[in-house]
């Protein structure tokens, strides 16, 4: 399914624990942390320590909304948002109402291929379509 038109005004939520994708470096990366349960480890990504509520929450109300066929809810099962030539991924933390949002990982290959013209015209717009194909390949 393409991309769904944004008609709400998304709040910025961040999941619990509220640090969880925040870290101390002053930019976007992804930490190994141990699985709660079992052996080994979950790829965790961190947003830039500089990165403000109010930047994230101003990125939600410019993001690519997208939702899988079938998706019978009133919001976007996904938002995708181009800042400093990173790609991020936003998910629910209050259906319907708020999103908490981290960098997407390049090497997942959840971005859908119905956005990336979408996402290369935002990140043309803001200077940084050549950083942004690496999530596109």
């Amino acid at each position: 399914m393409g991309p769904t038109p944004q008609v709400e005004c998304w709040l910025y939520q961040p999941e619990e624990p509220k640090k969880k994708h925040k870290w101390d470096y002053d930019e976007p990366g992804f930490v190994d942390v141990p699985k709660r349960k079992g052996p080994g480890t979950v790829r965790v990504a961190k947003c830039p320590s500089s990165m403000t509520m109010e930047q994230a929450e101003e990125l939600l109300q410019g993001a690519i909304a997208w939702s899988p066929r079938g998706w019978t809810r009133d919001y976007p099962q996904r938002l995708y948002a181009v800042h400093d030539g990173w790609l991020y991924r936003a998910m629910p933390t209050i259906p319907g109402r708020s999103y908490h949002g981290f960098p997407e990982d390049d090497q997942s290959r959840q971005v859908p291929e119905t956005l990336h013209e979408a996402i290369r015209e935002v990140a043309s717009s803001k200077g940084c379509v050549e950083e942004i194909e690496r999530w596109l390949r």
